[in-house]
């Protein structure tokens, strides 16, 4: 029993001296290592060119766009522009034309109802039948297009592009063909098509511009897919108050615009 006592204490202290080794054997942890250390004493990085100073930081958002023709520009600083847009609406004499032959419709449903005898259920329907072929054809133009002016003012640090490589000519006055090389010198990472001036812009060219914030004509731009065949009443009602309220074109605030796409130069008469 004694010497049982005397193997525990010797046991105790012989761990008394391996514990702290181990102890004194653990590496402090890496700062800047893991969750918590990635966001400790790191900062920002930022882009810079080859001789060391800050790039301009620019971008654009994609979803906000608009095509059409460039029709006036401010003669002084180029700032403020006004471009012809298509835009799609509903076309008011459809719109009439559908709710009439909904009306017939039913009218030619009653008197199948009412009809007493085979005769006057099959006039009925044949009645019904050549309104909905009537109605098919006139919800093929269910939509109209009008071209609109759309005020817009440039941003401060707006870019110019182009789709296609400027127009440039050689000493002997004929279009020049831009080597590979050349090509890829007028691109800037990030943005579509090649490098332009403000000075490039023009009356009469067909452009895409990029919007700083969304607009009412953007969606009313393309074209909707689909015909009107089987649209409701209530839908028809809705659609010929919009046209009805419509506001007068050009009177809208005028958005910024961060980019301009040169499309397409104007077509020589």
């Amino acid at each position: 029993m004694h010497g049982l006592i005397r193997l525990s204490g010797l046991l105790i202290l012989v761990l008394a001296f391996i514990v702290p080794s181990f102890a004194g054997d653990e590496k402090p942890a890496k700062k800047g290592k893991g969750k918590a250390g990635a966001a400790v004493g790191k900062k920002d990085k930022k882009d810079k060119s080859d001789d060391g100073e800050e790039k301009e930081k620019f971008s654009y958002n994609k979803s906000y766009w608009l095509v059409g023709k460039l029709t006036a520009m401010d003669p002084n600083d180029q700032r403020d522009f006004t471009m012809q847009v298509r835009i799609y609406e509903p076309n008011p004499d459809t719109i009439n034309r559908l709710l009439q032959l909904s009306q017939q419709f039913a009218q030619h449903q009653r008197e199948w109802f009412q009809a007493k005898n085979l005769q006057g259920k099959q006039n009925a329907a044949n009645a019904m039948n050549n309104t909905q072929i009537e109605y098919a054809k006139a919800s093929m133009n269910f939509y109209r297009h009008k071209d609109v002016d759309v005020k817009l003012r440039a941003s401060d640090n707006m870019k110019v592009r182009w789709k296609d490589p400027p127009p440039d000519y050689d000493d002997k006055g004929n279009l020049k063909k831009y080597t590979k090389e050349e090509r890829k010198a007028l691109m800037d990472p990030g943005l579509p098509g090649y490098r332009g001036e403000v000075d490039a812009l023009r009356t009469g060219q067909i452009v895409q511009v990029y919007l700083a914030k969304s607009h009412k004509y953007m969606k009313q731009s393309v074209r909707p897919k689909g015909k009107a065949k089987g649209i409701p009443k209530a839908m028809l009602k809705k659609a010929k108050k919009v046209v009805e309220d419509d506001d007068e074109p050009g009177i809208q605030d005028r958005p910024e615009v961060n980019l301009i796409v040169i499309l397409q130069e104007p077509q020589e008469k």
